[in-house]
């Protein structure tokens, strides 16, 4: 049996091509999960992204600390006593690579600078702990010494009450 595929590149992604070939051609879908905690939460303008993707719930990541890059938050892994608030979504692989284009994660193998690196930690929901897990954060932890760190851990909270506060 002979197979012809036309690849097209989706969002000018080789990689987000290849997840449509697997997707649509092979019906095999690779899913996991992604911890948001800033403009991908539920409610917030990036959410759109998630479309399609099971929320899993409220949850949280430990030893990880938020703060204000102006505007977006960054967390940072290794805080000994700090906890973010987030999102845990299942998603696919296609849409993992869309958040990629958002946070501008090109791949540790693409000689490119991250504004963002992915990392995989470990995020509790209610009772439930899952393991491997995607988060974004941020590749130059000297910056933390520059911006305010959101000591709630919570964007959204954080992003509320701000609004509040200077209209």
């Amino acid at each position: 049996m002979e197979v012809h595929l036309n690849i097209f590149y989706l969002d000018h992604d080789p990689r987000v091509a290849a997840t449509w070939l697997v997707d649509k051609h092979v019906k095999r879908m690779v899913r996991m999960k992604l911890f948001v905690y800033g403009t991908l939460r539920k409610g917030m303008w990036n959410n759109r992204l998630l479309d399609g993707s099971e929320y899993l719930g409220n949850g949280v990541i430990q030893r990880a600390a938020l703060f204000n890059y102006g505007g977006f938050p960054f967390v940072v892994v290794g805080h000994a006593n700090d906890e973010v608030t987030g999102d845990l979504y299942e998603i696919s692989e296609s849409t993992l690579y869309r958040c990629d284009g958002l946070e501008g994660y090109h791949g540790p193998e693409l000689g490119r600078r991250n504004f963002y690196d992915r990392v995989r930690v470990q995020c509790t929901v209610g009772d439930v702990v899952h393991e491997d897990v995607w988060v974004y954060v941020n590749p130059r932890s000297e910056e933390t010494e520059r911006y305010p760190q959101i000591t709630s851990g919570d964007w959204i909270k954080y992003w509320q009450e701000d609004r509040l506060t200077n209209g």
